[in-house]
């Protein structure tokens, strides 16, 4: 596969890594309230940015019979990143996504890492086209209760694991 239309995929993907740090910084900065403009804007970006991995990316893969272990583990992140985008924002929330993403995406831009991986068994162009063809993801309101956060702490604790 060509290697200088991948610079331009992990490129594009590590940007959006990017603009989604400042927006998750954005979201705690000065104080311990949450800015929920700010936190919606990241819900979104987020969520988009799991449906390209999810749906282009480690399809991809999976049809290679490529990398299974890199993808369970980054399913399993995204599971729980999503998760923790379910309730109403608070603090906790926020601190504990961007723990989780500090490492998830080093993971993911690694020399060996998803993206690495996935442009060694796709077509770099078909894979920055369906990206960026791809629609918005829409988003549901916050939700919170009990379940919710059961859920979030069975995630939390599969991955500590």
């Amino acid at each position: 596969m060509g290697r200088e239309m991948a610079a331009e995929v992990r490129k594009f993907l590590g940007a959006d890594h990017a603009r989604l740090d400042e927006l998750l910084t954005q979201t705690l900065s000065g104080s311990s309230s949450v800015d929920y403009e700010a936190w919606q804007a990241f819900r979104h970006g987020l969520l988009q940015h799991i449906a390209w991995e999810e749906t282009i990316l480690m399809v991809a893969l999976r049809k290679s019979g490529a990398a299974k272990e890199l993808c369970d583990r980054i399913r399993a992140d995204h599971a729980l990143l999503a998760a923790l985008l379910v309730p109403p924002p608070r603090a906790e929330l926020v601190l504990t996504a961007r723990r989780i993403l500090a490492e998830h995406n080093k993971v993911e831009e690694a020399m060996d890492g998803l993206y690495a991986q996935c442009l060694e068994v796709a077509d770099d162009d078909e894979l920055l086209a369906q990206i960026r063809a791809m629609p918005k993801v829409s988003v549901s309101p916050p939700r919170s209760g009990p379940d919710i956060e059961a859920h979030i702490t069975r995630l939390l604790r599969a991955r500590q694991r």
